[in-house]
């Protein structure tokens, strides 16, 4: 886990059999893998052709709806790895985004405090993910 929060274990041999009933947990197996991989692919195209504040803003909103709450415990260095940037881009990029009101930034601690500011300053990279991620539970009954 990248985040504090919570998460579901299981043995292997338990998920093994319960994916090879071919059943509705196969398909939610199988829907997570794509949506992780629409992530990861727009992530990369993201990196390469949006600007640093666009990019952050995305990642603070996907890290907030993750963990439901406006309030993230990231520091500098850890968002530099996630966008693929230096340290000190994080901080001119989080310096403007705070002199915007969008976000409050102090010592590894962000507060969204206008999302739908930050909604509008993020690159269209955020709604698609969010928008797959909305709906990977949507398996169909068959």
């Amino acid at each position: 886990m990248q985040m504090s929060g919570y998460g579901y274990r299981c043995r292997m041999d338990s998920a093994i059999s319960e994916y090879s009933r071919y059943g509705r947990f196969h398909d939610l197996v199988l829907r997570y893998v794509q949506a992780q991989l629409i992530q990861t692919c727009q992530s990369v195209g993201c990196n390469s052709h949006h600007e640093i504040p666009q990019r952050l803003a995305r990642w603070l909103l996907l890290c907030a709806d993750r963990c439901e709450s406006p309030t993230l415990n990231l520091t500098q260095e850890y968002l530099a790895d996630l966008l693929g940037t230096r340290r000190t881009s994080v901080t001119i990029a989080a310096e403007s985004l705070q002199h915007k009101g969008l976000i409050q930034y102090k010592r590894g601690r962000v507060v969204i405090s206008d999302r739908v500011g930050l909604e509008k300053m993020a690159c269209e990279c955020y709604r698609i993910v969010r928008n797959h991620l909305e709906n990977y539970l949507e398996v169909e009954q068959g």
